[in-house]
């Protein structure tokens, strides 16, 4: 592209002018410079946050904590706008940020948050039936995505929904399983969506996810 291409291209819209995401107040700490900068964030969405502050966070990124349904969501955001606006008759600076780093089970946090569904659960693998937990499991070892019962301990963590009517009559509940599995070159995380039947029948609902 040529100097007058780039001089008249339209820079690229922030989130915030495409994405409603989810107003409110958010309480959370902004980390910059070494201090922590008690912040109150405004709007959420899955790309990024939009807080005002009572001074100026320095920096083009940080480390900003904010806190959804109690849960306390760490994150590294990029600044994309900073103004000084007044609210309350008094001056505040406002950001509209992007996240550039958070944990995937925060991800999957925020985006249910702001899209108006319930949390998931983290359960003990025995809330589900010995039978359930075993057809699971089975189904982890097969895909390659958890050593076997005689190997070292895997690491699993269930998070879950309550249970729901099948269109077959059956009870039925929505379980993602976070795994992981060592090998030479290290370990390896995934991610596997299934639908797990009172009777004890195991569905795989999405291909496994690796992290």
């Amino acid at each position: 592209m040529g100097l007058l291409g780039r001089l008249f291209t339209q820079p690229e819209p922030l989130w915030i002018e495409r994405v409603i995401g989810r107003p409110g107040l958010f309480e959370g700490v902004a980390i910059a410079g070494g201090r922590r900068i008690p912040v109150v964030g405004t709007r959420l969405a899955a790309e990024g946050i939009v807080f005002d502050s009572p001074i100026r966070v320095r920096g083009s990124e940080f480390a900003l904590t904010f806190f959804v349904r109690r849960r306390s969501i760490r994150s590294k955001v990029r600044v994309l706008r900073e103004e000084l606006v007044t609210k309350a008759s008094r001056a505040v600076h406002s950001y509209v940020c992007s996240f550039i780093a958070m944990a995937d089970d925060d991800r999957v946090a925020l985006a249910r948050y702001v899209d108006g569904l319930p949390d998931l659960k983290i359960e003990d693998p025995r809330v589900l039936s010995s039978r359930a937990l075993a057809a699971l499991t089975g189904q982890l070892v097969r895909m390659g995505r958890l050593a076997p019962p005689s190997a070292q301990a895997p690491l699993i963590k269930l998070q879950t929904l309550g249970w729901s009517t099948g269109d077959d009559g059956r009870t039925v509940r929505e379980v993602t399983v976070n795994s992981r599995i060592r090998s030479e070159s290290g370990a390896r995380t995934y991610e596997t969506q299934f639908r797990v039947y009172s009777d004890g029948e195991v569905v795989v609902v999405s291909p496994p996810r690796a992290g």
